[in-house]
């Protein structure tokens, strides 16, 4: 059997093409009155890191939280991450909320 070699076509196995689409994403238009390298004010950059921050501390003490309780024979300990990581979670939503609230009424 012999493979043929397209440009557009990639082979898998003996056989087997798969046929990738040649896909055009358009330009990014800037909003009316922005250019595209206006950086965010520094105190919204900050606040953003701070919410990113928090929602990864909820994340893995979380997870690890629930692993412990689930896998090994330490309670307290299961219980500490899952509400440390509850906490950062409810941190986390209450200062999105607050920012996204200031930003609106600033507009």
């Amino acid at each position: 059997m012999q493979r043929t070699s397209h440009p557009e076509t990639t082979g898998l196995r003996s056989g087997t093409l798969l046929t990738l689409a040649c896909v055009r994403l358009p330009r990014t238009v800037a909003s009316a009155g922005q250019s595209e390298s206006t950086p965010p004010p520094p105190e919204l950059r900050n606040q953003f890191w701070l919410i990113v921050g928090a929602f990864n501390v909820a994340l893995l003490a979380t997870a690890l939280g629930l692993l412990v309780l689930a896998f090994w024979s330490r309670p307290t300990l299961g219980v500490g991450l899952l509400a440390v990581g509850v906490a950062a979670g409810v941190f986390g939503l209450l200062r999105y909320r607050r920012v996204r609230a200031n930003l609106s009424d600033s507009e």
